[in-house]
């Protein structure tokens, strides 16, 4: 008898937040759990646990796979949410947090049943699916850790004030007849009993006692205006307290917005900021007059209309501090603002790292590094760093390289994604990288030719300049690929074999640079001079000598936007709107999707018989 095959992921069914509880017939409700959405695919003794985007964490939650494979000997894919449960019998999402960094105990709740023994139940109804579910557990008996989640008929109201009386969240009401569908619906509904909504940050009030703001002051926006709805001075950790006075501090202005209904008290001794952050804000409910009663800070977010999202901030930077956790790097201060602009934290951005790992570290492991660091964030002050000088994780390896002087210093390498996260915990936001390996320093396996236009040529212009770059490198024999840098040009990178050093490849390429030049004087040039750059395009070839180094693919740049230097395809090249198009979610997404570059490391071309057909060809013309 053959095994049973391990059901695949499939997009949750998500719920939309509602005010009331909803009335009539056909409904069903469930505790709103605190907990981590998780979908558990069981194939007899094999368990897969995916997150509500797909990503499969089944190492991070492995202490439940062995309790999950007992729930059937056959195959079935569950739906449910991975909790910690606190002293007080209550799911808590900062329980969750220390019983995966401790290795505490976690519980499964199961509430739907998706598939079973191959057979695919989305279409049933639920009332089905969970006659399914309830009958699935009975079979199997009572576990510690995977328990079936209750649910009620009817009486929405009373569960929901019996479940707000307890101290959770609030409920889930959900169609008894619907299908299961991949979305967000209106037959999945969620009622809470603390209202969470965002806010505008529009400006603070100081603190008598210590440095910083005592409260922020807030304001909604509704048809192009702002309407202040009140103060909010609780729910900071100390870390939390410290990155926002950074994130006000950055958007100081004297002039304060337009504000409807703002009190003439309140406006006496305020301090004002652009209107551009956004702040989740738990609270019971408005008042008469329009202000939050019983407001709490939880988290600070992009203003959405300037930041597009499309990564579950959240689950990325709980990511980022899980794979610290599982890598042994200690993460500290996880959520200080590194791009202020895009609310981007230290653990948003291992998340970030981790995500990507596997496309990046090709590019990037066991190659001597420049680092860029930025302890104060994106907007402070930044410096290069290429030598060891002590305090770095372990995770951040070492290779000793002669200088030109002949003495050895110390440069970084990274091996794998602890190294990246290391990093990051170092506030590294670019990762600069050599163009040979740091076991053979003396021969370059790629070429880079940067890009670097005057700031008054639009990107079109560029994108045209890397395809001519392209197509000369074609004419001698070698095929290269696209890397929008997330600054302001486009790099177009030359795979090698390593067959020859370092001065031979600066010279190929400042030969390539002076044709290019000599091609189309009033496209390229290929001096240094910033007054011959006016209005053309500067091919750099210098990143192509010892110890040059050039952005690594993948990595963030330190700039307005949080942008990534993307690997691209030259088909996709052509739709890129600008070198900074990309963030770190889009980036994500692009990581996620079919390789850029599918045949960059099986390119081993020679650079020998390329030197032979460009020597020729500058000899015929002159």
């Amino acid at each position: 008898m053959s095994a049973p095959r391990l059901p695949r992921f499939r997009p949750p069914q998500l719920a939309t937040l509602v005010a009331h509880v909803p009335t009539g017939e056909g409904w069903i409700f469930e505790m709103k759990y605190d907990g981590y959405r998780c979908l558990a695919a069981i194939a007899g003794h094999r368990v897969k646990l995916y997150t509500r985007s797909g990503q499969d964490w089944s190492q991070r939650f492995g202490r439940l796979s062995e309790p999950l494979a007992t729930v059937t000997a056959g195959s079935a894919l569950l739906d449910g949410e991975v909790c910690a449960v606190d002293a007080s019998g209550r799911t808590d999402f900062a329980a969750l947090g220390q019983a995966l960094a401790n290795g505490g105990p976690l519980v499964y709740f199961a509430f739907d049943l998706l598939e079973e023994n191959g057979v695919d139940l989305a279409s049933r109804p639920l009332g089905e699916r969970k006659e399914r579910l309830e009958a699935l557990f009975a079979a199997g008996g009572a576990r510690e850790s995977v328990k079936l989640a209750a649910h009620v008929e009817g009486s929405g109201e009373q569960v929901l004030d019996a479940i707000c009386r307890a101290g959770h969240e609030g409920i889930i009401a959900k169609r008894i007849e619907a299908p299961y569908r991949g979305t967000r619906t209106q037959s999945w509904l969620k009622v809470k009993c603390i209202q969470r909504r965002d806010f505008v940050i529009v400006g603070w009030r100081a603190s008598t006692r210590q440095r910083g703001f005592a409260s922020l002051l807030l304001a909604e926006r509704a048809n192009g205006r702002l309407r202040y709805r009140g103060r909010v001075g609780t729910g900071f950790t100390f870390e939390s307290a410290a990155s926002m006075q950074r994130a006000l501090d950055a958007r100081a202005t004297k002039t304060p917005p337009a504000i409807d209904d703002l009190p003439a008290p309140v406006a006496r001794g305020a301090r004002w900021v652009s209107p551009d952050l956004v702040a989740e804000i738990a609270f019971t409910e408005l008042t008469a007059d329009g202000l939050l009663r019983h407001p709490s800070f939880k988290s600070l977010r992009p203003a959405p209309e300037q930041t597009p999202v499309t990564t579950d901030r959240f689950e990325l930077a709980l990511r980022g501090m899980l794979a610290a956790e599982v890598l042994g790097v200690r993460l500290t201060s996880p959520d200080r603002v590194v791009f202020a602009e895009q609310g981007v934290s230290k653990a948003d951005l291992a998340g970030y790292y981790d995500a990507v790992a596997e496309r990046m570290l090709p590019h990037i492991a066991h190659r001597p590094l420049s680092l860029l660091r930025c302890p104060q964030g994106r907007a402070r002050s930044c410096f290069f760093q290429k030598h060891d000088t002590g305090g770095f994780p372990a995770a951040m390896s070492t290779v000793r390289i002669a200088e030109r002087d002949g003495d050895e210093q110390p440069y970084f390498i990274v091996e794998d994604v602890a190294g990246l996260i290391a990093g990051t915990q170092m506030n590294v936001l670019e990762w600069h990288a050599w163009g040979s390996p740091a076991a053979s320093v003396e021969r370059p396996d790629r070429l880079v030719f940067d890009l670097d236009p005057d700031e008054a040529l639009p990107f079109s212009d560029v994108r045209d300049a890397a395809t001519s770059v392209r197509d000369l490198l074609r004419d001698v024999g070698l095929e290269s690929v696209p890397l929008v840098s997330g600054g302001k040009g486009v790099h177009v990178i030359v795979p090698l074999r390593g067959d020859v050093e370092w001065p031979v490849a600066k010279q190929f390429a400042h030969a390539v640079a002076e044709l290019l030049e000599e091609r189309d004087p009033l496209r390229f040039v290929s001096g240094m001079s910033k007054a011959r750059r006016v209005g053309r395009i500067f091919v750099d070839y210098l990143r192509n000598e010892r110890g040059a180094t050039a952005i690594v693919p993948w990595s963030t740049r330190a700039r307005v936007g949080a942008p990534v230097a993307l690997p691209v395809s030259w088909k996709a090249l052509a739709d890129v709107p600008s070198a900074s198009a990309f963030s770190i979610d889009a980036a994500i997404e692009r990581a996620e999707a079919e390789e850029p570059w599918p045949e960059f490391f099986s390119l081993r071309q020679g650079l020998r018989s390329a030197i032979g057909v460009m020597s020729a060809r500058m000899e015929k013309g002159r």
